[in-house]
């Protein structure tokens, strides 16, 4: 696989969550244990995923959608409590270029601007929803 932190230098902590999801769904691996090939299909998935997000986010009915932090927080211990101790947990996110940050105030797409904050809007799957707060290393 090429560098990670060359290939992903310069993405927005929301994007490389994308990378995230989309290697953990297609190949049930991180980032750093994709081959070449895989790295390649992950990218192109992430992409087209990203922008359909993006697209999302910018219609007039997400302005309207007020995220607490109280639930960015939970579904960030949610992720957290699928790891064996919180050393894993950071370890592994950070080797994916992603560092987990509490949620200081209630957002919406519109606050998202500056990637320092990031959500999606449910998908049409409730076990697909996306919500969660990443900001770079």
């Amino acid at each position: 696989m090429p560098n990670l932190s060359f290939a992903i230098m310069g993405k927005p902590p929301a994007y490389r969550y994308h990378l995230l999801r989309n290697a953990l769904e297609a190949f049930q691996k991180n980032l750093p244990h994709l081959d070449e090939k895989e790295f390649n299909r992950v990218c192109q998935r992430a992409d087209r995923s990203f922008h359909l997000e993006s697209l999302a986010l910018q219609s007039p009915e997400a302005s309207q959608i007020l995220i607490q932090p109280e639930r960015v927080d939970m579904a960030l211990q949610e992720i957290a409590d699928r790891y064996p101790n919180d050393e894993d947990f950071t370890l592994d996110i950070s080797q994916n270029g992603l560092t987990p940050t509490p949620c200081a105030k209630p957002c919406n797409a519109n606050c998202c601007s500056t990637a320092s904050c990031k959500k999606s809007l449910p998908a049409a799957s409730p076990s697909a929803t996306s919500t969660y707060s990443f900001t770079t290393r």
